[in-house]
């Protein structure tokens, strides 16, 4: 009779195979508009560049949040504040300027504000590995 009960109290503390407690994604992207754990991840990561780069805390989450949804279309473009070549921090220059197009001497590499932030087709961008 003590095996019996033993069996039960075992099965009992085991989860069942399709508890959402084992995988917190199960009810994420693609499944739904949630974020997924490593969305949030990705998210938190960026935001706190963008603030590095010199983008204030409610940009830099607006932007971070933007390119969740660029990430799950399959958007090519790209900001600026994600690029490697990016240089300084209010103000900004590009530090591929001549592939990127942005300027045709290195003195006129400086880029607006409304110019970092916005997702755009560089052909000299290059991400930062987050």
């Amino acid at each position: 009779m003590q095996v019996g009960t033993k069996v039960a109290e075992s099965q009992k503390s085991q989860p069942a195979a399709n508890d959402a407690a084992l995988d917190p994604d199960s009810y994420c992207w693609p499944h739904s508009s949630a974020w997924n754990t490593s969305e949030i991840a990705l998210f938190n990561r960026r935001a706190a560049l963008f603030v590095r780069r010199g983008a204030d805390e409610a940009q830099a989450e607006k932007l971070a949040d933007r390119l969740v949804t660029r990430d799950r279309e399959d958007d090519d473009r790209r900001l600026c504040l994600e690029c490697r070549h990016l240089q300084g921090a209010t103000p900004w220059r590009c530090g591929n300027w001549c592939m990127a197009g942005v300027a045709v001497r290195s003195g006129d590499a400086g880029l607006a504000r409304d110019m970092v932030m916005l997702l755009q087709r560089c052909p000299g961008a290059h991400s930062i590995p987050l």
